[in-house]
């Protein structure tokens, strides 16, 4: 819209007829504030910092476990 408003201006400085530029008409499914609306059910509960721990704890389990298999395979 602002780009049509700056439009008419330069238009009418020009002294052209502005009455051909038309602002366009949003219905709500093209409105960004709709689009970008997040609902709850969307919301992934956040990760508790334990369960960071938790997963880093499996990570070095699984490491340790590679290893000892390659070890044994040598």
């Amino acid at each position: 819209m602002e780009r049509n408003e700056r439009l008419r201006y330069i238009l009418s400085e020009l002294g052209e007829d502005t009455t051909h530029v038309e602002d366009p008409e949003w219905t709500p499914e093209e409105r960004p504030l709709t689009i970008m609306k997040v609902e709850e059910w969307e919301v992934i509960d956040p990760v508790h910092p334990d369960d960071w721990c938790q997963f880093g704890d499996s990570i070095r389990q699984v490491k340790t476990g590679i290893d000892r298999d390659l070890e044994s395979v040598s």
